[in-house]
């Protein structure tokens, strides 16, 4: 499980750098980026990270997009009510959810709805999921209503997409050493 979980944070890490500039039109990090790391000394040997990620995808609807998550194959861990401060398993509120942790196994990810949509862009991620056995995956996608794409093999992977409700491409496939 900690492969699928690098997985998938290597691929959304690669997602946000993959063709990132600033706004001046450099490369990411640039010189001055450049100059602290060769300033900054040898790595620690044990770091304070675990090597763990909790991706989070800005959403406009927490109680859509949980349902479509659901229908993909995701499991809910709760909602967060941020009055009680307190973990909830379903939302009964009549204002809107503002955050909920959906799992993929031990996989973890949040849905958080935008307070400002102005300030925060919605959708347009793409993210990878390795499961077990691609064909069965889909099928049980689109018995569930999602519109997936068609299966496709390439030397590296079999795989399909869907787009959820906010434009976030989601990726699910099979290597061919795991099927």
């Amino acid at each position: 499980m900690r492969t699928m979980r690098a997985a998938i944070s290597i691929a959304s890490a690669l997602v946000v750098l993959a063709g990132a500039t600033a706004p001046d039109g450099r490369e990411p990090g640039g010189a001055a980026l450049e100059g602290s790391l060769a300033d900054s000394g040898p790595v620690a040997e044990h770091g304070t990270f675990t090597g763990e990620l909790l991706p989070v995808f800005f959403v406009r609807d927490v109680l859509v997009s949980v349902a479509f998550y659901r229908a993909a194959g995701f499991e809910l861990r709760h909602f967060f009510d941020y009055d009680s401060g307190e973990q909830v398993p379903e939302w009964t509120k009549s204002e809107p959810a503002i955050w909920a942790l959906m799992a993929a196994e031990s996989f973890e990810f949040a849905l958080h709805r935008t307070v400002n949509p102005d300030e925060l862009v919605v959708g347009g991620m793409r993210h990878y999921f390795l499961v077990e056995d691609v064909d069965t995956h889909r099928r049980g996608v689109v018995a569930r209503g999602i519109d997936a794409g068609d299966l496709i093999d390439r030397p590296w992977m079999r795989f399909f997409s869907v787009t959820d409700p906010d434009g976030h491409e989601l990726f699910f496939g099979t290597r061919p050493d795991e099927s």
